[in-house]
């Protein structure tokens, strides 16, 4: 018997005053899953979104990441294309670093 399981939607609320729904396109734990940002009510972001798999090595986990960031048009966009850029980068960073420290805690 097949079950269904809808996809997780969040609610989300960054810095910089951006609000978004986080919708799930594909959530196939543990093997991969990707995001949609939708309802973006920001200054600057139009929307994105992102994709995540997983894959078992001998001693962990390979992990690959892509995001995507759409930001609204205006002459602005060049000067802080970089600067949005940079931030998700580190954002990123830490919050998989932070990940790995608590995963690796629990064992």
């Amino acid at each position: 018997m097949l079950h269904y399981h809808p996809v997780p939607r969040v609610r989300v609320r960054c810095g910089e005053g951006l609000k978004s729904i986080f919708q799930y396109r594909q959530f196939d734990r543990p093997y991969r899953t990707s995001l949609s940002i939708e309802e973006v009510q920001s200054v600057i972001v139009a929307g994105g979104g992102g994709s995540w798999s997983y894959v078992d090595m001998e001693g962990g986990t390979s992990w690959t990441q892509t995001n995507t960031l759409a930001m609204k048009p205006g002459w602005w966009r060049r000067l802080l294309l970089p600067l949005v850029q940079r931030q998700l980068l580190l954002s990123t960073r830490r919050a998989m670093e932070k990940a790995k420290q608590k995963l690796e805690a629990d064992e």
